[in-house]
């Protein structure tokens, strides 16, 4: 961490909230198998809890709709944690990065040598990827593309001075990505 007097904030971004339910959709009708695994879970819950009742009909339907409810209101405050609580932070010498339940990342602008633009593949799915590498070649954090706008990562790309290496053919599997790097 930098200490000493506040810097100026020179370039701050933000997830696009206008692609979060098309993601999550697309993400169910490519891998609908994890749809139908909660479905079984569910009713297998329901029936479960209304095994031997006379009212087991409305058993089951309660358990499903208050476990639905339930569902919807965990994905609304994952919206909005993910949305609103991610953030880029451009200062003069260094970029800062924070995601909700990941630690705080500070990047000094000389550490950045490129930035990769790949593609990521599993569960069904197949998207570009971020990738920021040091000097070294080593990961220094990735993030899946399409979550920020092109104009704001436009001023990313002039302020840093590096624009993304096209290397789409380059994929990497998504359970070899470091996690605790993805912002």
């Amino acid at each position: 961490m930098t200490s000493g007097p506040p810097q100026h904030t020179e370039l701050e971004l933000r997830p696009r909230a206008d692609r979060f339910v098309r993601d999550a959709l697309h993400r169910l009708r490519v891998s609908p198998s994890l749809g139908m695994l909660f479905a079984a879970a569910l009713a297998a819950l329901a029936a479960a809890l209304a095994y031997g009742h006379v009212l087991s009909p409305l058993i089951i339907a309660t358990v499903v709709a208050a476990t639905t409810a339930l569902g919807i209101v965990i994905l609304g405050a994952w919206f909005a944690i993910a949305v609103f609580g991610t953030r880029w932070t451009m200062y003069h010498d260094r970029l800062v990065v924070r995601r909700p339940g990941a630690p705080r990342l500070e990047v000094p602008v000389d550490d950045l040598s490129a930035v990769r633009l790949e593609s990521i593949s599993g569960f069904g799915l197949h998207e570009p990827i971020l990738k920021f590498v040091n000097k070294s070649g080593g990961i220094i954090f990735w993030t899946v593309a399409s979550r920020w706008s092109d104009s704001d990562l436009s001023k990313l790309w002039r302020r840093l001075g590096l624009q993304p290496v096209n290397a789409l053919d380059s994929v990497n599997d998504f359970q070899t990505m470091p996690y605790d790097r993805r912002y």
